[in-house]
């Protein structure tokens, strides 16, 4: 673990239950991304961002974590399974898709990430693998809001350890609001027996 979203391969290789109910989530609510410009922190194996973009319609989704080589690997290797190999581009889905690397809280890499942002979109990132790191994920959200022009978040969150507490209160004190989503089940994973939340979060003008 970097501090910054990077790490060996382990935690975010992955599909965490967190992933695959914010997949469903947003699958019973497209309208949040469709035909948004959207942006996944976190992204591990690719399963938020693939669903956004192929199921949902987002108009672009940038899939981005810390770890290169999972990105080269895990991620590339699951779009490549999707939807065949890349364009000339490097992206699927007729560019509407694609990885790339991103440390939190690094202004050099916020400047890559293409704007305008619509949507930001994360799972499993609050934990306490990544306690360290908050500050940074913290910055990274607020460069996305304010100089990107994200207008909200989805994240999905699975309360494990009291650490993490510290995130929502940094969060808060940065003028975000948090609103709990409704919750959603999907083949045997129960939102509820597993502590996870899916927030809506956005920044108030």
């Amino acid at each position: 673990e970097d501090g910054r979203g990077g790490s060996q391969l382990g935690f975010g290789t992955a599909v965490q239950h967190g992933a695959i109910l914010l997949a469903e989530y947003i699958v019973q609510h497209p309208e949040l991304v469709r035909g948004q410009r959207c942006v996944e922190l976190g992204t591990g194996p690719g399963l938020v961002g693939i669903v956004a973009a192929a199921v949902a319609g987002a108009r672009s989704v940038a899939c981005t974590d810390g770890d290169q080589e999972l990105l080269a690997t895990l991620v590339n290797q699951n779009m490549v399974k999707n939807f065949g190999p890349p364009g000339e581009d490097g992206r699927w889905l007729e560019g509407r898709l694609w990885h790339q690397p991103l440390l939190w809280g690094q202004d050099e890499h916020h400047q890559r990430v293409p704007v305008p942002v619509d949507v930001i979109l994360a799972a499993d990132i609050v934990a306490c693998v990544y306690t360290d790191s908050f500050r940074d994920l913290i910055a990274t959200i607020v460069y996305l809001f304010d100089r990107g022009g994200a207008r909200h978040m989805l994240l999905s969150y699975r309360q494990r350890h009291h650490s993490e507490k510290l995130f929502f209160e940094r969060l808060t004190r940065k003028g975000f609001v948090l609103k709990e989503c409704p919750s959603v089940s999907r083949h045997g994973v129960n939102q509820t027996e597993l502590r996870i939340t899916i927030f809506h979060i956005t920044k108030p003008e």
